[in-house]
């Protein structure tokens, strides 16, 4: 059964809580990708090519925002991807179905994009590199 997408939350943890980022237009939530490791060997099976599973790497988020420059969430993950050798910070998705679904994964925030065009309102486009497993709940 399809789920609608209106009304997914995406929160950081400060404190030892989740704070929720407002004005959220838009979420991509993180894609992953595994490895091949090739196994084939001189004695394979009638000269076909075997692989096993290598590393998984968690990929990437983004969210977009109806920018407040002011606005405390936004301020976070602004200065988030302005600091150097920064430790991940948790994040977690909240799906709008019934049962409240969620991913939990720890991210750096990589990118933080503006955009202000002239007749519509301004925008930021913000980028989350995932660092290590995502829990799904």
């Amino acid at each position: 059964m399809a789920t609608q997408g209106f009304g997914i939350q995406l929160a950081y943890e400060s404190s030892g809580s989740y704070v929720t980022v407002g004005e959220i237009t838009d979420v991509t939530p993180p894609s992953f990708s595994k490895d091949t490791i090739e196994t084939t060997h001189h004695a394979s099976a009638s000269g076909i090519r075997t692989f096993v599973g290598g590393l998984v790497d968690t990929g990437e988020a983004s969210l977009e925002v109806n920018y407040g420059v002011a606005d405390t969430e936004h301020v976070f993950l602004r200065d988030a991807a302005l600091n150097a050798n920064d430790d991940p910070t948790n994040f977690k998705i909240t799906y709008s179905d019934s049962a409240s679904t969620t991913e939990t994964f720890a991210a750096i925030v990589t990118g933080f994009e503006v955009s202000s065009p002239m007749d519509d309102r301004i925008t930021a486009t913000i980028t989350l590199k995932v660092s290590g497993a995502i829990t799904y709940a």
